[in-house]
């Protein structure tokens, strides 16, 4: 997967980097730290998700936290001492991703010493399942692009700028969403009773801080707004919209992820054909006219990745289609 969507993806970059004016030497500089952080993400987050069923959630997270607050430490010296230049900061968060890398290969080897050995039915498995899963997440991953594009076409420079200044609300739910994959996830993916009451009770959880997100932006707007600089303060209602788009799609990608990791993704591919069919509704049949309706379109994304969720749960309290669930 690594080498399917990198080489691609790397070579986009390179075009885009020429046709904006860059040298040679930056696009070097700037595609080398791009692949080094990519495979400093490969070595660690793709088995780190073990090491929390093995409970080690505390000792990533609190590494996370330490790399995380050194990054921001040093990003700050070396704004003051080369007055902002983009190719140490692009250093910096590649070195913090590749001090990730020596600790979580230390605390797999130490619980999981076999696990270089090759178990075919296993490795069948997984590979099963991510052909299965692979066009679903180039959806994913084209998702957002699709939004970019939409703004582009059918609106101007002054909301592709409110828009990503409205899309950092979503950085408030980080810390959801690093509590749903360490800990809730694990625990609903071990758990053999009561799973449906389990389930909700979990979404809940998750959908409690977009809640207040949402009663903030209707009651307090301003709050939110502060946060995003003084260049946004009238977005008043866009901030609600904004609001409304995150809480919908944390608590549907929560949902996913809960029955993901239980192995229900029979129906992830439903949301390819309704997803290209959406986009292309907004690209030709739709006058969007306002940022309110890009979000709108946006929120569109969570629907069908709902309506995914809602045929795994049918099919996994169903007998006859999956394992029956109580």
């Amino acid at each position: 997967m690594f080498l399917l969507f990198s080489l691609p993806l790397a070579s986009i970059a390179v075009a885009l980097f020429h046709a904006n004016g860059a040298t040679l030497q930056a696009t070097a500089v700037l595609l080398a730290v791009l692949l080094l952080g990519w495979w400093a993400d490969l070595r660690s987050h793709v088995i780190d998700q073990s090491l929390y069923y093995a409970g080690y959630q505390v000792r990533v997270q609190t590494l996370d936290a330490l790399l995380s607050g050194t990054r921001m430490a040093a990003t700050l010296v070396a704004m003051i001492v080369t007055k902002g230049n983009l190719n140490v900061a692009l250093l910096l968060a590649a070195a913090a991703a590749l001090g990730r890398v020596p600790f979580i290969d230390r605390w797999s080897n130490s619980e999981f010493p076999d696990r270089h050995e090759p178990v075919l039915a296993e490795r069948k498995f997984v590979r099963e399942m991510t052909l299965r899963q692979l066009p679903v997440e180039a959806i994913y991953v084209l998702q957002p692009q699709m939004i970019l594009l939409l703004l582009t076409l059918k609106l101007g420079t002054t909301e592709i700028a409110q828009f990503g200044a409205l899309s950092r609300l979503t950085q408030v739910m980080l810390p959801v969403n690093a509590v749903l994959t360490a800990y809730l996830i694990p625990r609903f993916a071990r758990q053999n009773r009561r799973l449906v009451s389990t389930f909700f009770g979990l979404l809940g959880i998750v959908a409690l801080p977009g809640i207040i997100l949402v009663a903030i932006s209707v009651l307090a707007p301003n709050w939110l707004l502060w946060l995003l600089g003084r260049n946004y303060q009238n977005l008043h209602t866009e901030v609600m919209w904004a609001a409304a788009v995150t809480l919908l799609a944390t608590v549907s990608g929560a949902a996913w992820h809960l029955l993901a990791n239980r192995g229900f993704t029979r129906y992830a591919s439903i949301q390819i054909p309704m997803n290209l069919a959406w986009c292309g509704f907004a690209f030709f049949f739709w006058p969007i006219d306002n940022l309110q309706e890009v979000f709108l379109f946006q929120g569109g994304f969570s629907v069908t990745l709902m309506t995914s969720v809602a045929l795994e749960a049918r099919a996994a309290l169903t007998p006859r289609e999956g394992a029956q669930v109580k």
